[in-house]
């Protein structure tokens, strides 16, 4: 979350919440504050608050629709709850544009970690691109009335005065936006999560996938969703596998063909790179370039060798 952001949020905003839940024992904990608030409450509830200026009322409530129709199509996912006064977005005043508050259900399970996966390989990669693919054959059918930004309009290119004038990054960039530019978007695209990382779901003791933040949803290619997951998978639970790289990628599609046709993955490294390109963003918005910690800088400079590296020769 953008810093000016955060330090609107004080202790009269937390009461000003923790009063929309009328049962609570202990103080919420804050999980998250990436790009809103997100917090844990006993009896399994969960709380988002986010900037005023981030998110618009009318995305939320369009958010909470789509993410309640893929409940009713038995899609695991974290179902949005109204408040008392039967508002499922409501404000919290601050000093600034108020923050926008939703309720949710927690959902089940716990975090996959290296060694779950690396254990269940065959059949947790499966199941992740099978609930990727449901994702998407619901997505598939959402553009016509949708309100969510395509990919060009989303936080990614409309940025670009963030980025610093380094002639190599910026010809990388234009490179990228050419060749996503011409693609077709008649086919294989829709409403997409676009960050499905295995941060954002819970596996749950039967080996089912339950996802939860929606925050990034727009419309886009659904090869961008599946660049996301491998960008992760390649980048940080197999780094030192190229072996188990492969074997995931394998496996994963295999899942995702039983429940809709896979993409054409001819431009996957392309999709990787965008990816990369929106973590660029992510960071610069944070002000990890020019953060004291050494975390928020190696982050920074990660992004930014990876996508020139990636778009070299492109």
């Amino acid at each position: 979350m953008d810093p000016c952001a955060r330090s609107l949020w004080t202790e009269v905003q937390l009461k000003t919440l923790v009063d929309l839940f009328p049962i609570h024992s202990e103080a919420p904990k804050l999980l998250s504050d990436s790009e809103g608030l997100v917090f844990r409450f006993p009896e399994g509830l969960m709380a988002k608050a986010y900037p005023g200026d981030f998110r618009s009322r009318s995305e939320l409530l369009e958010e909470v629709e789509w993410v309640q129709k893929l409940a009713e199509k038995n899609l695991n996912v974290s179902r949005f709850l109204p408040f008392d006064n039967g508002e499922y977005v409501t404000e919290i005043p601050c000093s600034g544009a108020p923050f926008l508050a939703c309720k949710m259900i927690e959902v089940p399970g716990v975090h996959m970690n290296k060694a779950t996966l690396s254990e269940n390989l065959e059949s947790y990669a499966r199941v992740w691109g099978q609930t990727l693919a449901g994702l998407h054959k619901f997505g598939a059918n959402c553009l016509r009335d949708s309100i969510k930004p395509h990919w060009e309009e989303h936080r990614d290119f409309s940025k670009l005065h963030l980025i610093p004038q380094e002639s190599r990054l910026l010809n990388a960039v234009e490179i990228l936006r050419n060749r996503l530019s011409a693609m077709d978007s008649s086919r294989e695209y829709g409403l997409i999560h676009a960050d499905l990382h295995q941060g954002n779901f819970h596996l749950d003791e039967q080996g089912n996938i339950h996802i939860f933040d929606f925050d990034d949803m727009h419309q886009n290619w659904f090869l961008y969703d599946i660049a996301v997951i491998m960008e992760g998978i390649e980048c940080g639970v197999f780094h030192d596998s190229a072996e188990n790289v492969d074997r995931f990628l394998r496996v994963f599609l295999e899942g995702y063909d039983e429940i809709l046709p896979s993409p054409c993955m001819d431009e996957l490294d392309l999709f990787r790179a965008y990816r990369k390109f929106t973590l660029l963003i992510y960071c610069i918005e944070n002000h990890f370039h020019v953060s004291e910690k050494a975390d928020d800088q190696e982050s920074y400079q990660a992004y930014h060798k990876g996508l020139c590296e990636a778009m070299t020769g492109a």
